[in-house]
């Protein structure tokens, strides 16, 4: 028997049996060196069952069965959920949905490079499979016919806080593997027979990976607890005695088995590598002048390093053709893996093919695509991953392509991640050196790259290494320091020439690294220069390399910083417009063949539009023009006078790259003048590369691929069960990003709340940004996915306007399910000589602009224009009249003071309340409600819940959905961690002004022992970059009752951060807070030090005051309230009142949080000295307590840094 331990019992007897055959008969391993590249590898996606992983290592001879009762001690490595501090594990796991897309890059790895026989196998809980990642994996395992994976599917029917979805409904787990192309088993997973029988078969099934859907019971053999609900994350207490009793009762052979664990001896040795010391090739070979994107010094140097060492590897998400990693897809075909348009799957593959050392493995797309998997990139940090990611396209520079393809937050989430080197190079020399560099770092590497050319600066024999820095101009004069780079550096350095004509002269440095940040340099050059710098660059304020600069100086006097930003959510205009500036009709329908004319005629617009904007993508519109004519001809209803009407039908369009198709659509039914498409992609027109609210017609932004589902079914929840109306909601999506697994996430929830009134349009044109699709024209892989998912599918042409037609007409009479349109188009459709080929994704026509209209008119039977007219609205029942402004909470909050109350659980408690006073007030949750206290709304007010179940991205998506045309005041909560899956979905709201609030628990180290996958430490840092968040951090129980009320009645993206420990009600229940007001808790005239703090650290801060007191030192305590805004002035204030010293502590990693937005508010003024506390590296498991203290958070730790502060400046006292 394995044995049972604390924790997360209940998770671990469901898959006892499966532990118990793959680790004593199926697995082949080296109990002396678990690490053996040659042996078996063994993936537990579902972390929390470590315990029996730990077990099972133990009873396999590998450590003292008595160390389990280590586990979860700070000084014990058998941490809450595994991490690689443990030699027998590869990845940090706990975060769940990543563990397949980790064994995919193993197997990948050992079936293409190591060509060795070793398997991988993953084991999956049923509840992470409705996360979207997994599918992704999935399709990517199927796609590369990975026959040496395995992946276990423990469906024991039970989720954290309720069942799933799905439950014991085997056959549809089956049908859905089966239709991402897996040998799909259905077995008892508490039979080892079955069990025995199923690992063979997989072992010798070739050409497709393996799934095993193991039957299981939660608690299984715990009486009375078995397959209960509420046991999840609980030991057994004082049923435990009893259960173990029972248990050994049911072992046959007490005196322990003669089974060992197989040897990987007969298996077929792995090569030998060495992945040390790798070069460039060739040095970098440029002339001084010459124009060159970094993005395309990448794939240079990528072919370079190739050609030096044959284990580089380029993994890249269908955007091969923009990041220039097609280079060495043409030069080793071999080292390059195709992810396609599924970027969670393409982090966690890297991941999976970077262990062992098996491979130096870079990764790319566009920098701001890695947001939706931030998730994963934190756990590769937390799994001391060496990968190298890559991110293009960054900063308005790129120009007209709009906001949603910007990378405007990616340096402050690489900067959070503990252990990662940030490279901004800014020339192709630098470049090359960067990815020389990164290939020999230890941890996550993220090399930041331009799209546009920039001129070479740097000689081809310049040196550069990691933390220094580089000046570009300087003189004796020097009055000022002007740091940038790439483009931005390039602005400073116009700017230095045009400041010396007017006698100001200025130096330039380039930082070359972001994070480690040359502060020496930083520091020597701006004292040289007065003390007076200017930071700019080509990102959010928030996270960025400003940021940097002023940690960098923090404990510095008499420095005055100015910071350039790009202040606001951009949009589409000329690259050099953008960095001056930052720093249709339809009724009824007549005949056929007139929308097929109008389908021609939005084919003319959208050529013409790109044209003049010399940019766009008028193929991909082209293989949507009949879907966009019939939708907006025939069969939506609309309002052109207010396109926003509550009662209209929806359109999301989330290939959003098509933009130029939908305004000709809004255009054709008269909305606004045809010859305004003229104007795309222009600064000063709101027609932008990608949509955004800022045209009345949009609902929200779309153009980061796999966004729109999630946001439809979200309209759809509202539109079937909060207004009970009769409009219904249509989604394009492209067959590109259906490798997103967000897109599956979203199918599945629309399928399971039967969102009838839900209509999902795929456009299958085979063709992606840089090569077909994986599928193709497949259609029936898709129809059996979506069947698999619960949709009615139907496959048609759709170019074909009867077929169409006929489709959303059935759409519409469907019920209980909602419908998918598989549309087989082609890219280019009536373009002679470009439908169907590639190299054409966003690239206007150019000189075949002219013969291809000519072709399109000649088919346009009426040229005189159409007289189709829109449908009127009175079909739809009207919408109920809502009011969601000024929202209160029903009762004041009631506590005592000094009561222990979890803030989290005071959030459960404002929702009621906020209920109570408006129906229109909904929660929703990624089954943590019994964790995050939504489970109280959930109770009180079940129509008000919304399970989203284990899939952030789709509960971030829905969210905005639901928030969308004012319907309903949204809270979303998870753990506060896990939303760093959905950072792309976050930044996406913020781009579309969505006013919805996020609720994230289990910060911090504080949250104990469950260990660092789940300690939310990065968070602050994410909904900080968003542009025109609020981030809430209340301290007690009143304060975040307030904070609820607040959001409710905010505007934008509003991030509540809440705890896990009880906290002491410190605030009287009348207490006003605003938001950007800070708190005063502590002050007297003789304070000496102003001590900031949040939540636990503010009552560390708290307790640090009263000891500093006792040595006759004075403290004054500041609670910020929120974090954004920042109460600057009250900070200023106080802050001088205390000598201009400060000590600034929180429970989160150092960059991008409250340490650096303190540093923020005091870039301009001088005389301040600011030390900060923070998490300084990836914590471990351990009691909340001794975490605090052991990672210098504590007040013992507060009242010594104060201390010291005091006694070294007692020279101002």
């Amino acid at each position: 028997m394995l044995l049972l331990i604390c924790s997360h019992p209940t998770s671990c007897a469901s898959i006892a049996e499966v532990m118990s055959v793959l680790f004593f008969n199926t697995m082949r391993l080296n109990v002396q060196s678990p690490r053996d590249p040659s042996s078996d590898r063994f993936v537990l996606s579902k972390g929390h069952a470590a315990p029996i992983l730990y077990a099972a290592w133990a009873e396999a001879g590998l450590f003292p069965v008595e160390d389990l009762q280590n586990l979860r001690k700070l000084d014990s490595d058998l941490e809450g959920h595994p991490t690689p501090r443990l030699n027998f594990i590869d990845v940090g796991t706990g975060s769940l949905g990543q563990g397949v897309a980790v064994a995919a890059g193993m197997a990948y790895v050992g079936k293409n490079f190591d060509k060795s026989d070793y398997r991988t196998y993953v084991l999956v809980g049923d509840g992470e499979s409705a996360e979207g990642s997994v599918w992704e994996s999935l399709h990517f395992a199927g796609h590369y016919k990975l026959d040496n994976l395995c992946v276990i599917f423990d469906v024991n029917r039970l989720g954290q806080s309720e069942p799933t979805s799905l439950q014991h409904q085997m056959d549809v787990y089956r049908q859905r593997l089966e239709a991402f192309g897996f040998n799909a088993l259905v077995v008892d997973g508490h039979d080892v027979e079955e069990l025995c029988k199923a690992f063979y078969e997989a072992a010798n099934t070739k050409t497709k990976p393996t799934a095993i859907i193991a039957k299981t019971f939660k608690g299984k053999y715990f009486p009375n607890i078995e397959d209960m609900e509420n046991w999840h994350g609980k030991p057994l207490g004082d049923k435990a005695e009893s259960v173990i009793k029972h248990l050994q009762g049911l072992i046959v052979n007490v005196d322990g088995h003669n089974l060992s664990v197989k040897s990987p001896v007969n298996m077929q040795a792995v090569p030998k590598i060495n992945i040390t010391n790798v070069k460039l090739s060739t040095p970098p070979a440029y002339k001084l002048g010459d124009q060159v994107a970094t993005r395309s010094a990448y794939g240079t140097a990528l072919v370079k390093l190739a050609e030096s060492n044959n284990r580089v590897i380029a993994l890249d998400g269908d955007t091969k053709n923009s990041t220039f990693s097609e280079r060495l897809k043409k030069a080793f075909p071999d080292r390059y893996i195709e992810c396609f348009i599924a970027e969670q799957n393409l982090v966690g593959v890297a991941i999976g093919a970077a262990c062992r050392d098996r491979t130096i493995a870079f990764a790319s797309t566009f920098a701001t695509f890695f947001t939706r998997a931030f998730d994963q990139i934190r756990m590769g940090a937390i799994s001391q991953t060496n990968v190298n990611f890559v991110g293009s396209h960054c900063g308005v520079s790129i120009g007209e392509d709009g906001p949603s393809q910007m990378g405007l937050e990616d340096i402050a989430m690489f900067r959070t991640i503990p252990g990662s080197t940030v490279f901004y190079p800014s020339d192709a020399v630098s470049c090359e050196r960067a990815v020389e560099l990164a290939a020999n770092a230890n941890g996550i590497c993220f090399i930041r790259t331009s799209r546009p050319n920039t001129a070479v600066i740097y000689d081809n024999n310049e040196t550069f290494e990691i933390g220094k820095g580089h000046i570009v101009k300087q003189s004796s004069k020097d009055q000022v320091l002007l740091i940038g780079a790439c483009v931005t550096l390039y602005e400073c350095l116009k700017a230095a020439t045009e400041l010396e004509k007017a006698g100001i002269h200025a130096r330039v440095l380039d930082p070359f690294t972001v994070k480690p940040l040359d502060s020496d340099l930083i520091v020597k050059n701006g004292q040289a220069c007065g003390g007076r710098i200017v930071v700019v660059e080509d990102h959010y304020q928030q996270g960025g390399l400003g940021e940097a600069v002023l940690s960098a100086l923090a404990d510095k006097r008499d420095f005055v910083v100015k910071h350039l930003f790009v202040p606001t959510v951009p949009r589409s205009g000329p690259p050099t417009v953008l960095l001056d500036h930052f720093g249709i009709s339809a009724r009824h329908i007549e005949t056929i063949q007139e929308l097929q004319n109008i389908a021609h005629r939005l084919r003319i617009h959208a050529i013409t539009s790109t044209q003049a904007a010399k940019s766009g993508h008028p193929t991909s519109c082209s293989s949507i023009a009949e879907i966009m004519s019939v939708l907006f001809f025939y069969t939506m209803r609309l309002n052109l006078q207010n396109p926003r009407d509550p009662a209209s039908d929806r359109l999301i369009l989330s290939k959003g790259h098509a933009a130029p198709i939908l305004y000709a659509a809004w255009a054709e039914v008269g909305l606004f003048p045809i010859e305004n498409l003229l104007n795309l992609r222009k600064y000063d027109s709101d027609l932008e590369g990608h949509p955004t609210p800022r045209l009345n017609f949009i609902d929200v932004a779309t153009g980061s691929l796999g966004h729109g589902v999630a946001i439809a079914a979200g309209m759809a929840y509202v539109g079937k069960y909060f207004d009970k109306s009769k409009y219904r909601i249509y989604v394009v999506v492209g067959d590109g990003e259906s490798a997103e697994g967000s897109v599956w996430e979203s199918l599945h929830f629309a399928a399971h709340h039967k969102l009838d009134n839900l209509c999902i349009i795929f456009d299958v044109n085979r063709l992606g940004q840089s090569g077909p699709t994986s599928l193709g024209h497949q259609t029936d892989i898709y129809r059996k996915r979506l069947e698999g998912f619960g949709c009615n599918v139907y496959v048609i042409n759709g170019h074909e306007v009867e077929d169409l037609l006929e489709a959303f007409h059935e759409a519409a009479y469907t019920k209980k399910k909602p419908t998918a349109v598989i549309a087989k188009t082609f890219k280019g459709k009536h373009f002679p000589n470009i439908e169907d080929t590639g190299c054409w994704h966003g690239r206007p026509l150019g000189n075949k602009a002219e013969s291809v209209i000519n072709h399109l008119q000649d088919l346009i039977v009426d040229a005189e224009g159409h007289e189709l007219t829109i449908k009127n609205l009175p079909s739809i029942a009207p919408v109920p009249n809502v009011d969601i402004t000024n929202v209160k909470l029903s009762t004041p909050p009631a506590y005592q003071i000094g009561d222990p109350i979890a803030t989290r659980l005071a959030y459960g408690s404002a929702l009621v309340k906020l209920v109570e006073y408006n129906n229109c007030v909904i929660a929703l949750d990624g089954d943590t409600s019994n964790s995050t206290f939504s489970e109280k709304l959930k109770k009180a007010f079940p129509d008000n819940f919304v399970e989203c179940f284990i899939a952030e991205q789709n509960l971030v998506g829905a969210a905005i959905g639901a928030a969308c045309r004012d319907r309903t005041i949204v809270f979303a909560s998870t753990f506060a961690a896990f939303f760093t899956r959905a950072f792309d979905q976050l930044r996406m709201g913020a781009i579309s002004g969505t006013n919805a609030n996020f609720v994230g628990t289990h910060c911090g180290v504080s949250i104990g022992e469950d260990g660092p996958s789940q300690m939310g430490l990065e968070d602050i840092a994410l909904f900080r970059a968003l542009p025109g968040s609020t981030v809430f951090y209340p301290s007690d129980a009143v304060s975040c009752e307030r904070a609820v009320e607040l959001a409710a009645n905010t505007k934008g993206i509003c991030f509540i951060r809440t705890s896990r420990p009880n906290t002491a009600v410190i605030y009287d229940n009348n207490e006003t807070f605003a938001i950007g007001k800070a708190h005063v808790l502590r002050q007297s005239p003789k304070d000496q030090i102003l001590l900031i703090g949040a939540c636990v650290t503010l009552i560390e801060c708290l307790r640090a005051a009263i000891g500093l007191e006792k040595i006759g030192m004075h403290a004054r305590v500041l609670d910020p309230f929120t974090i954004k805004p920042l109460d600057r002035e009250s900070i200023v204030e106080n802050g001088y009142a205390c000598y201009g010293l400060i000590l600034v502590v929180e429970d989160h990693y150092q960059q991008g949080g409250l340490g650096e937005a303190v540093l923020s508010a005091l870039a301009d003024r001088r005389g301040f000295i600011v030390k900060h506390l923070f998490i300084p590296s990836v914590p471990r498991s351990g009691a909340p307590k001794t975490l605090v203290d052991r990672f210098g958070i504590s007040a013992s730790h507060i009242f010594k840094a104060a201390k010291e502060i005091i006694e070294i400046d007692s020279t101002v006292f």
